[in-house]
């Protein structure tokens, strides 16, 4: 019983990891893709 509950808690903190990982991700190219939109504009602007 005890072993399957430690089990489940290192499954658990395991997803909060990965979700963690995929939302720093989709930041991240949230941010290039503003960087790359405002880039632009500078260029049009010129």
């Amino acid at each position: 019983m005890q072993r399957k509950k430690k089990k489940k808690k290192v499954n658990k903190v395991k997803t909060l990891t990965q979700t963690t990982l995929i939302i720093t991700l989709i930041t991240a190219l949230i941010n290039l893709i503003n960087a790359l939109i405002s880039l632009i504009e500078k260029l049009l602007k010129q």
